[in-house]
């Protein structure tokens, strides 16, 4: 349903950040298009595929359904009841099918029509698959990380682990995957062939570690002690070369892992602030504080613009130029934002957003 209207929006906000500044804006936001998606969609869950989206979601208590919806024709194009599906986000792979991890031993393998094939594993998966050419790789909890082939489904290789806990999210980058494995060190292995690159020993006090992101050559690790003092580490993730470690604010979100990187800076969501710092040395930058709490993921544009939103329903921005800006305010809560190729797509519940205008967004 194509919605062809501008949102014009002029108002101050005031916030309080490092530089103790006043926000006073006027923006024009075009909202192309708005979706209904059938059911209670889980946000994170949420997948674009071509013109159509994938996600989880609870059409009535105790039943939970994966749907696919047609973006192009505004309708849903299948659904079918699934139940444990947990958190995860899948992927799709080579042979067009969308890979869906459950809280059981059971990997759906769904195709564009909605036919299912079923993977078992010895426990379960709790993180999300990657994709790299004809295999996906994912975690089987208490055994390791698996690599299978995507046309026979048979086991590739295998990285053992020594206990039974859920690994941090794998990053895959380039032709290799990065993990945290459970004898105290971070790891680079071949895709291809599971082969070790290379390993770091984690020998002090800090005892949680999440692959928080990634940019370029660059991973970066978010550490929590004891005491939840944080620390953020960047890792050449070729040769497994630290750049630099820096400690960090301890609201800076480990659950989320909501780091993103944009101009040569890294942006992290805390709880109300969004704490920047630079790539090529970890030094602090500017801290942006907000009266109210940051409630959405952080996402990047195609103009190198970052979005978020807050608990008060505002869609903001801080452009290229370091400087925010509000965008504008919705009546419903801002539950998650994605970027898709060049698109931005809001979810709002019941809806689903395409934006346009200076968010130069558009299906």
């Amino acid at each position: 349903m194509k919605l062809f209207f501008f949102i014009l929006v002029a108002f101050s906000f005031n916030c309080i950040s490092s530089c103790n500044c006043t926000i006073s804006h006027i923006m024009s936001i075009q909202i192309r298009d708005t979706f209904i998606l059938p059911g209670i969609p889980y946000s994170k869950t949420v997948h674009f595929n071509g013109k159509n989206v994938y996600y989880q979601s609870m059409d009535e208590p105790d039943k939970e359904t994966f749907k696919s919806f047609s973006l192009e024709h505004n309708k849903l194009v299948w659904s079918k009841d699934i139940n444990q599906i947990g958190i995860n986000e899948g992927a799709i792979t080579i042979t067009g099918e969308y890979v869906v991890p459950t809280l059981s031993d059971t990997v759906y393998l769904i195709d564009a029509e909605g036919k299912a094939r079923i993977l078992k594993l010895e426990y379960r998966s709790k993180t999300n698959p990657l994709v790299y050419k004809n295999m996906f790789i994912l975690q089987d909890r208490g055994i390791g990380l698996k690599c299978f082939d995507a046309v026979t489904l048979k086991l590739i290789w295998l990285i053992k682990q020594k206990s039974n806990f859920t690994m941090s999210q794998p990053l895959l980058l380039d032709s290799s995957i990065v993990y945290v494995l459970d004898d105290n060190s971070i790891q680079s292995s071949n895709a291809r062939s599971g082969n070790l690159n290379w390993s770091i020993s984690l020998q002090d006090t800090f005892a949680i570690y999440d692959l928080y992101g990634v940019y370029q050559d660059l991973i970066f690790i978010l550490s929590t002690n004891l005491k939840k003092e944080k620390k953020i580490t960047a890792i050449n993730h070729k040769n497994g070369t630290q750049i630099w470690k820096v400690m960090v604010d301890n609201s800076i979100n480990e659950f989320e892992k909501d780091m993103v990187v944009a101009n040569d800076i890294i942006f992290c969501r805390g709880d109300s602030s969004v704490f920047t710092f630079s790539v090529k040395e970890g030094k602090p930058l500017r801290i942006y504080n907000y009266n109210s709490r940051i409630t959405t993921n952080l996402v990047v544009d195609k103009n190198g613009n970052v979005l978020f939103g807050l608990a008060d329903n505002t869609l903001m921005k801080i452009d290229k130029n370091r400087n925010e800006l509000s965008i504008t305010t919705f009546k419903s809560k801002l539950d998650r934002l994605y970027r898709f190729k060049d698109y931005i797509f809001l979810y709002s519940y019941p809806n689903l957003y395409s934006m346009d205008s200076k968010l130069s967004v558009k299906l």
